[in-house]
Order: structure tokens, then sequence, then C-alpha cells
């Protein structure tokens, strides 16, 4: 098995434990009494339910056979995440006061492809196609023409 970052452990983590709610419910003890990090735990919560979207959209793909998810699902999950990340920056107490969640949505992407591939669930044998949602069981997609899809080693 290769080795992954720390950023990634701890990505994963950080995923696995808010979104079986352990750390969703705890609160700072002053949040209350600041605005902005009642905002920042809002867009947490915002950006943790874009990766659990996402996650069903993978999911979902895999249940299916499907090389790759559902571009809707994936463009669905997208959209309701910059409505929740409008509608707070819209309400006030925000710092920074707007503009951060296409960081946050590629911090998220990021944290679904290390979770997809720590975790994958299945493998694609050896000559057949490779996939963009599953991994070859050899952990090798040979790709002999550029723009050509691969086949797994």
């Amino acid at each position: 098995m290769g080795r992954i970052s720390a950023a990634t452990a701890l990505c994963a983590v950080f995923a696995l434990s808010l979104a079986s709610g352990i750390a969703a419910s705890a609160k700072p003890a002053h949040a209350a009494s600041s605005p902005a990090i009642t905002c920042a735990a809002a867009k947490r919560r915002s950006s943790i339910n874009r990766l659990r979207a996402i996650d069903s959209c993978f999911t979902d793909a895999i249940r299916r056979d499907l090389q790759d998810p559902d571009p809707a699902c994936i463009a669905k999950a997208d959209q309701a995440s910059q409505r929740q990340f409008q509608r707070l920056e819209e309400s006030g107490g925000c710092q920074p006061m707007t503009g951060d969640e296409p960081a946050a949505e590629r911090v998220m992407d990021r944290c679904e492809a290390s979770l997809i591939q720590l975790l994958p669930g299945t493998c694609i044998e050896a000559g057949s196609p490779c996939s963009n949602t599953v991994p070859c069981c050899g952990g090798l997609c040979r790709v002999s023409t550029l723009g050509e899809v691969g086949v797994c080693q």
C-alpha cells in the first residue's frame, strides 16, 4: 500500500469524524459572542455537506458500474454549497467577508479524492479499462497514447 501525506491523513480523519457527527456538534464556548466564528463554523458545515453530497455521487457511480459520477449530481452539490456560502456571506459577520467558497471547494475536492484512493472498496482487474472512480487492483493504469483510455496493469 502506498504512503499518504500527513495532510491527506488529517483531512480524511477530520472529514470522517465530521461526517459521523463526532466533531459536527462541537462548538467553541465563545462562538455565540463572535459572528465571524459562527459564520466560519457554518461554512465548515456547508463544506462537509458538499463532501457528503459528492461522496454520494461517487458511490452511486460505483454502485451502477459507471466510469464517472453523474455531472448533474456533482453540479447539484456544487450549486448547493455555493448558495449556502452566499447566504452566509450576505447575512454578515464573516471574516474574510466573501470569496472563500472556491478555496473551500478545492480543499473538499482534494479530501474526497484522497478518501476515494484510500478507501475505494473495490478495484479493477488487470487488462480492464481504467476508471476515474475505481483504482486498478495492481495500482497501475497504463496509457499508451495521450487521450486514450488506459488499461489496468
